[in-house]
């Protein structure tokens, strides 16, 4: 009798609780109101920064962008060892087009995808070993 009387209280409990913060009625939240947001039309503007850090590498980026919203730019890095990378693009209605200058090794000419890479990889005689040091 005293396990009957036990779960018709636990029942009883549960039902009076109600809602324990789970999710709302959804008629809560069908009546939002729209926010009217002004579409202005693309701001030109230019930036650029050149970075030096103190092992030699070498950082920079520059862009534009004009009344049309098209953007033209570059960024680079070259290394202290004079490994670089230079990518100019056009960014337009007709996507993201880019031309890459590099010198870094293993790397061809190649015209992928809107993109042309121009390469002209360094040699090294000698150089770099990898592995412990000797």
């Amino acid at each position: 009798m005293f396990k009957i009387f036990a779960a018709f209280a636990c029942v009883a409990m549960m039902a009076r609780a109600g809602n324990l913060g789970g999710y709302e009625d959804e008629a809560d939240y069908a009546g939002g109101t729209y926010e009217h947001h002004e579409i202005y039309s693309p701001q030109p503007y230019k930036f650029g920064y050149e970075i030096i850090d103190e092992y030699g590498n070498k950082q920079s980026r520059h862009e534009i962008s004009d009344k049309q919203n098209i953007k033209k730019g570059s960024y680079s890095f070259t290394d202290a060892h004079g490994i670089s990378r230079r990518v100019e693009y056009i960014a337009d209605a007709h996507g993201f087009h880019a031309t890459v200058h590099t010198n870094e090794p293993g790397t061809v000419s190649s015209h992928p995808a809107n993109a042309h890479y121009i390469a002209n990889p360094v040699t090294y005689s000698g150089g770099y070993e990898y592995g412990h040091h000797r």
